[in-house]
């Protein structure tokens, strides 16, 4: 779709090549067909111009998308190595309050153990 921006640059180039033309062609420069020639020469490298600054546009905000998504990633990546990190120390916690947990029923065990020693004394 032609934008209006566009469209003001394309009859920019459009109006100097037709000055351009007419005055050549009036000063006996060139001749009717070469002044043609001259324009449409003209007229194709303004569109070439036109059609790379396009191009180099774009790649920029490519480069740009690029580089916000790069930063994203670079955040992604630390925060997965905080969790990663956070994950460790919780079971390295789990697992201390596994032993203690075993080691307390262990120790149950042996009392109880020793209570019934004590009670088949007993009775």
């Amino acid at each position: 779709m032609v934008t209006p921006r566009r469209l003001a640059a394309f009859v920019g180039a459009l109006a100097a090549l037709a000055s351009l033309a007419v005055v050549c062609s009036l000063t006996g420069v060139l001749s009717y067909g070469q002044a043609v020639a001259f324009g449409a020469t003209l007229l194709a490298l303004a569109y070439l111009v036109m059609l790379a600054r396009r191009l180099d546009a774009k790649a920029h905000r490519a480069e740009l998308r690029a580089k916000r998504h790069e930063e994203t990633l670079k955040r992604v990546e630390d925060r997965l190595d905080r969790l990663e990190v956070a994950m460790a120390d919780a079971a390295a916690q789990r697992n201390e309050d596994l032993r203690a947990i075993l080691a307390s029923i262990g120790e149950d065990r042996v009392y109880a153990m020793e209570l019934r020693a004590m009670l088949k004394e007993r009775l």
